[in-house]
């Protein structure tokens, strides 16, 4: 059932928002505030709460709503941005299919979790070909950790993937057991928008694992094949998605979405990779 916010208007229009040092700026001058009160109603219940009125407009602490929705409030502190968010959803793990992959007793039923953000080697797949290994001992690792526990399960933007599992991020005892997989050496970074959420700390812990050489890794090689790594500056920046580099201030490199990007240190490291020269910019 679709939830609705229903708020009044009171000498100005009500904004839903956070103030002071939530928005992560520092405030220099001094400003007079009053305290309120608001007749603010979510799905049909008043809700109480401390309201700010300044420069003639009232402002209602965002966490109030998002406690009244039963939501979280998350904050990007990179973008300054803040959200309500669905909670973690409590699940018990039935069992483990593959490394990356559960099943769960979730809201009454078994469904299929596949972990975002990270693929493990196969060990399961319908094509034996295809099952190594690697698959099996990333398998028996998920394993142990996981089957019979109580865990989170934390949503991005889709929910659900073409084959209709969910798509999460894993919690157990409060550390996500995706990155887990990652700083393990048992799994590889591999997102797909726009469940992105997490991909720079991916990229960092997968960076850390493979210069360890944890688990599967064997200097660049991952399952016995070679990985490019993925940097987050560089001195050329290209796109997963095409075959060109460009210089950060080409117009095509600012439309580049930066969980696409791919970075050089040099011409001869893009043209390597299987990259050209972009012809605008001329790198």
């Amino acid at each position: 059932m679709k939830k609705v916010l229903r708020y009044f208007v009171i000498g100005a229009i009500i904004l839903t928002l956070l103030i002071g040092t939530a928005i992560g700026q520092t405030i220099t001058s001094t400003i007079e505030v009053v305290y309120n009160s608001v007749n603010l109603t979510v799905n049909g219940q008043k809700i109480n709460a401390d309201n700010i009125l300044y420069n003639g407009t009232t402002y209602v602490p965002l966490r109030a709503v998002a406690e009244a929705l039963d939501k979280e409030v998350g904050w990007n502190q990179e973008t300054k941005t803040a959200t309500i968010n669905d909670k973690a959803e409590t699940v018990k793990v039935i069992r483990v299919v593959d490394g990356d992959t559960l099943v769960v007793n979730f809201q009454g039923r078994e469904e299929k979790v596949r972990l975002i953000g990270i693929d493990t080697p196969e060990s399961v797949h319908p094509d034996a070909s295809k099952n190594v290994e690697e698959g099996k001992i990333a398998s028996n690792f998920t394993k142990d950790k996981l089957e019979g526990k109580e865990i989170e399960l934390e949503f991005d933007v889709q929910e659900r993937d073409q084959y209709g599992r969910l798509l999460a991020y894993v919690y157990l005892d409060g550390v996500m057991f995706n990155k887990t997989l990652l700083a393990e050496g048992y799994a590889q970074v591999s997102t797909y928008p726009p469940n992105v959420k997490y991909v720079e700390e991916f990229t960092e812990t997968q960076r850390t694992a493979r210069e360890n050489n944890k688990g599967l890794w064997n200097e660049e090689n991952f399952n016995n094949e070679v990985v490019l790594e993925v940097k987050t500056s560089g001195n050329y920046v290209g796109s997963l998605n095409s075959d060109k580099y460009h210089k950060p201030s080409c117009r095509y490199a600012k439309n580049i979405e930066s969980y696409n990007e791919i970075w050089f240190d040099t011409t001869d490291e893009a043209q390597n990779a299987g990259y050209t020269a972009c012809g605008v910019c001329k790198p």
